[in-house]
């Protein structure tokens, strides 16, 4: 397993709305589990669920795509997406702007939502978490800090991997286990891979077309 630690490229801005969104989450967490009694039926209300498109215009498909990417299933559900926004969140948001950052996030898991519903349309299976938009942080990241250094715990030791490698064989990761969950969906857990391939592929498209900071990004890596 390889689990990064830490990048080594240097923000400029301060990355407000990365800890902001990590804050939310947390509390959010907490939140569910002290009120709600029973966790399954809050996550059935809450969660975005592809059939539930089947009420459009009502808006409760449109709210919970939002309320979704704000509940994690357990503690280690949210530990791992908020580690990884928290390792590559404040580079694309010194990339992005504030405010460009926070549209780039958004867009990202609205993406991940519909990569999901391609493949299950049919599904009443609430999907949660926020690893699609996070997955669209981390496509942003390779294209624009692809040499950066990324230092990962590699099993019982401790090394520096350049971004491109990383990511893409995370990539690669979702793609293998997204196929093997169609060929044998019982098996591999209730893992939303096609969302997070759908919010890496609306984050590469969005790194693209949305406007940057030219003094923030590719500065030593291009």
């Amino acid at each position: 397993m390889i689990i990064p630690i830490s990048d080594d490229y240097p923000t400029k801005l301060k990355p407000i709305f990365t800890f902001l969104i990590i804050a939310i989450n947390i509390i959010i967490h907490l939140w569910v589990r002290i009120i709600t009694a029973n966790l399954e039926n809050f996550i059935n209300k809450w969660g975005f669920t592809p059939t539930s498109l089947n009420l459009l215009p009502f808006l409760i498909p449109v709210f919970t795509i939002f309320t979704s990417m704000f509940l994690h299933g357990n503690f280690i559900h949210l530990l791992f997406n908020m580690w990884f926004l928290w390792i590559f969140g404040d580079n694309i948001e010194d990339a992005f702007g504030h405010l460009g950052f926070i549209i780039f996030y958004f867009l990202c898991h609205v993406g991940a939502i519909f990569g999901h519903i391609l493949f299950y349309p049919n599904s009443s299976q609430p999907i949660i978490g926020a690893s699609g938009a996070i997955s669209g942080v981390m496509a942003a990241y390779l294209l624009l800090y692809w040499k950066s250094p990324i230092k990962v715990l590699l099993y019982f030791t401790t090394t520096k991997i350049p971004a491109l490698i990383f990511i893409i064989l995370w990539f690669i990761y979702q793609i293998i286990y997204g196929m093997g969950s169609l060929a044998n969906p019982g098996l591999l857990g209730n893992v939303g891979w096609f969302a997070h391939i759908g919010g890496f592929l609306t984050g590469i498209i969005l790194t693209i077309i949305l406007p940057k900071n030219p003094k923030r990004y590719i500065k030593r890596y291009i």
